[in-house]
């Protein structure tokens, strides 16, 4: 070695400037172009290892309820839905799309670069003709699944088109239903959700879907007792096929009618089957849901003191699982019990019992909007400004409760929701009739009437027809 290096020696001081100066200029070339590859060839590592992970048939699922939990939606058709959109991704080819890469940003709640590859996949099958509908209406659903989850419009669009390139695909059907009721078209709605049933056939499991979601549209015009009908059809259909999961979702779509209802025995009967389910299936939002629709039942019934043990416990669920749009779902109801004690005080004699319960219900109120704004939850935030118009309409600020209103009845506007409008004229009606404005309290009533006529919504209604008995006298 030391004689290696006297050698080196030797021959670098023979060197001339010039040469020591080529030398130089050679050696840094060298080293820059061995740098250059060194990091092409990590570069190229790092991708061949990020392309050729395999996602495991659990680590969809897991990514498919990653990403609807980050789009708050905990229905289990759409997460069986984002199920198969990711599955599908999965198994597009990987020589032409960036399959991980998009699979990696969808676990983050990027939906964009999964989008844009079924959007070339159904070009693809576009350019090749009809007989390539079914391929392109398969890539259409996948676009729809995704755009369910922030773009109501183009998923829409996307589903609609599916169909009508596909008229067999079951669940393009459904998913289109659901957005036909989500916009409030409840005939289109009704007619999307019988061609599922019409295409189930021998299929039991979407026969029980079928009924279960048409149960949905009646139970939304009011009609309870088709309702109830429909979701005993889909519950027999789930306990035959032993679907645990279907049959709680079953008992707490009946829970939910027997308190529209009135029938609150049956209600706590049903809640409690779906409780005793999640809780053997270990589905803590489903126990945690439980929780809250035993609560609301407690509410109604004036047993506040329990309604607020189980909102409690709702809330501590949803705190440990970290589920956002839970804690404020908990933290609404509970503002709802503080506001109902007010109700139920005929005689108010204690006045300062009553500003402390809205104080609470105020509180709680805006906990919950708080997190609904974090989220953007636009159907959370104008539900909360409307409860809050409310508490302040008791308290006589008409100025502040009209506020309130106007905010709900322009996010209802905004998002399309029918019936959140019909609520916020009935609302902005009764202060104009507190204030003996009566011109303006019937013109308010009048346009929630018609939307309650349009939707077929009886109990709204009920509660429309209500008012004009009262002011009928002094027209």
């Amino acid at each position: 070695m030391l004689e290696w290096w006297n050698s080196f020696i030797e021959w670098w001081n023979r060197l001339t400037v010039n040469e020591v100066q080529l030398f130089i200029l050679l050696l840094a070339t060298l080293l820059s172009g061995l740098s250059y590859l060194i990091i092409k060839l990590l570069k190229l590592l790092k991708f061949f290892k990020k392309n050729n992970h395999e996602y495991s048939g659990d680590e969809l699922i897991n990514l498919a309820e990653k990403l609807a939990s980050k789009y708050r939606q905990q229905d289990a058709e759409t997460i069986k839905e984002l199920e198969r959109t990711v599955k599908a991704l999965s198994q597009q080819d990987s020589s032409k799309y960036d399959i991980n890469e998009a699979l990696s940003l969808l676990s983050e709640g990027k939906t964009e670069e999964a989008e844009k590859i079924f959007e070339l996949v159904a070009l693809e099958a576009r350019q090749n003709g009809q007989d390539w509908n079914k391929k392109e209406a398969e890539a259409l659903h996948h676009i729809g699944s995704l755009f369910y989850l922030h773009d109501t419009q183009k998923a829409f669009d996307s589903y609609k088109q599916s169909t009508e390139l596909d008229p067999s695909n079951i669940n393009s059907w459904n998913m289109l239903g659901h957005l036909y009721l989500r916009i409030g078209q409840l005939d289109n709605a009704e007619q999307a959700y019988m061609n599922v049933l019409n295409l189930a056939h021998t299929d039991q499991n979407n026969q029980a879907m079928g009924y279960g979601n048409l149960g949905n549209i009646y139970e939304t015009r009011s009609n309870l007792d088709k309702a109830i009908e429909l979701y005993k059809k889909s519950l027999s259909i789930y306990i035959e096929l032993s679907n645990r999961e279907g049959v709680s979702r079953q008992y707490g779509n009946l829970g939910i009618v027997y308190v529209t209802r009135g029938d609150l025995d049956k209600a706590i009967e049903s809640h409690k089957k779906a409780l005793d389910i999640n809780i053997e299936l270990d589905r803590k939002e489903g126990i945690a849901s439980n929780y809250g629709n035993l609560g609301t039942v407690c509410r109604i019934r004036g047993d506040l003191d329990k309604a607020i043990e189980f909102h409690n416990k709702s809330l501590v669920i949803n705190q440990e699982l970290g589920v956002k749009e839970g804690i404020a779902a908990s933290y609404g109801n509970l503002g709802l019990v503080y506001e109902t004690r007010d109700d139920l005080d005929d005689t108010h004699d204690d006045l300062d019992k009553v500003r402390d319960d809205l104080d609470k219900a105020i509180e709680f109120y805006e906990k919950a909007l708080t997190i609904y704004i974090e989220l953007d939850n636009r159907e959370g935030i104008g539900t909360t400004y409307g409860n809050l118009g409310i508490v302040h309409h008791k308290y006589t600020d008409l100025d502040k409760a009209t506020e309130f209103y106007e905010k709900s009845l322009s996010i209802s506007k905004e998002l399309g929701s029918k019936e959140g409008m019909a609520r916020q004229y009935g609302n902005i009606g009764l202060v104009y009739e507190a204030r003996e404005d009566l011109d303006k309290a019937i013109e308010f009533y009048e346009k929630a009437l018609i939307i309650d006529i349009e939707l077929d919504y009886k109990e709204g209604m009920s509660i429309s027809f209500q008012y004009f008995p009262v002011l009928a006298p002094i027209m």
